[in-house]
């Protein structure tokens, strides 16, 4: 199904205005190691635990940049 014009990243957002934007894997995969990046992922984990049952709060614990980088990396190989 193609994508509306309107609701490309290029037309909204932190990437609007940027008609030049070429959206492939590559930009994907720099695009979310930034926001990976910029996440305090301790404080991610506290915002969620009281959703969780307490046995899997404990999954809370994996959370951390180089966590979620890893399963970026398998992710994108996939």
């Amino acid at each position: 199904m193609p994508i509306p014009v309107q609701t490309t990243p290029a037309t909204s957002g932190p990437w609007a205005g940027q008609e030049d934007l070429k959206i492939d894997v590559a930009w994907l995969k720099g695009t979310l190691r930034n926001t990976i990046g910029a996440i305090d992922w301790q404080a991610a984990a506290e915002d969620v635990r009281r959703f969780l049952r307490p046995t899997e709060a404990k999954s809370l614990e994996l959370w951390s940049e180089r966590f979620f980088l890893a399963k970026l990396e398998k992710m994108v190989r996939a």
